[in-house]
């Protein structure tokens, strides 16, 4: 159980916007606890991977990611991915 109030869609999209700046120009990785899903996270770091090189689409992949955690998209497809599994696994032992 986490003790600390969840990230409001705005503090997120300001660590985003601050994690990708440093990405982009430093190639630091974003801190743990900026409120990013495992999506935005995962973006973020093969951006900075990236660095000095930036390639324009690790950008735009990473924005894709915050938005699907924003709408919803990114939880939805764990969740059937995980529905997917549970079926393969069920069908497996009858």
């Amino acid at each position: 159980m986490s003790l600390l109030k969840p990230l409001s869609r705005k503090q997120i999209q300001a660590n985003f916007d601050e994690a990708l700046k440093n990405a982009v120009d430093l190639g630091l990785w974003p801190p743990s606890d900026q409120g990013f899903n495992y999506e935005v996270d995962r973006a973020l770091r093969q951006l900075a991977k990236s660095y000095p090189s930036i390639d324009g689409s690790l950008i735009t992949s990473a924005k894709l990611a915050l938005a699907e955690q924003f709408d919803g998209t990114a939880l939805a497809r764990r969740e059937a991915e995980r529905a997917e599994e549970i079926e393969r696994l069920l069908a497996e032992r009858s």
